[in-house]
């Protein structure tokens, strides 16, 4: 039987995340199962019951954390970058190279300029909606290693 986790300070999509990237680390099979579109950010197989199974490759799972840095999460009331929705967040990260972190950051910066926020409010709004990965929370400690832009 599969084992299952509960944690009182980790959530779910992030235990998932920190899971499937070790798990990729090590070159062991992993399906992401789950509805929740934030697991996009982690790449490898990914499902849902009453969907087709789909890869998100690395590249896709970048795009994916940059356009959710952006839109934010309103399930999760993370409020991105204001009057930035899905629509002008997928055209402004479609020209992204995310081989380039530090260009990919400095854009979102100038997006959130426009609108009147500082670095600070955006590095805020993506450190929120990032899935958490493996290396990033220590068990033992229960400390996060907060994301930071390269």
């Amino acid at each position: 039987l599969p084992n299952t986790y509960m944690h009182d300070q980790v959530e779910a999509d992030d235990l998932l995340g920190i899971f499937a990237t070790a798990l990729r680390k090590r070159n062991e099979p992993y399906v992401i199962v789950s509805r929740d579109k934030d697991l996009r950010q982690i790449p490898g197989p990914w499902t849902w019951f009453d969907m087709e199974a789909d890869f998100v490759d690395p590249a896709k799972a970048e795009h994916q954390f940059w356009k959710q840095a952006l839109v934010g999460d309103g399930t999760d009331g993370v409020k991105g970058c204001p009057g930035v929705g899905e629509k002008t967040a997928e055209r402004a990260i479609e020209d992204f190279d995310v081989t380039d972190p530090v260009g990919c950051w400095q854009k979102v910066v100038q997006i959130y300029a426009k609108k009147g926020q500082d670095d600070a409010y955006a590095l805020q709004q993506a450190r929120l909606v990032r899935i958490l990965r493996a290396g990033e929370y220590d068990f033992n400690t229960r400390e996060v290693q907060l994301w930071n832009p390269a």
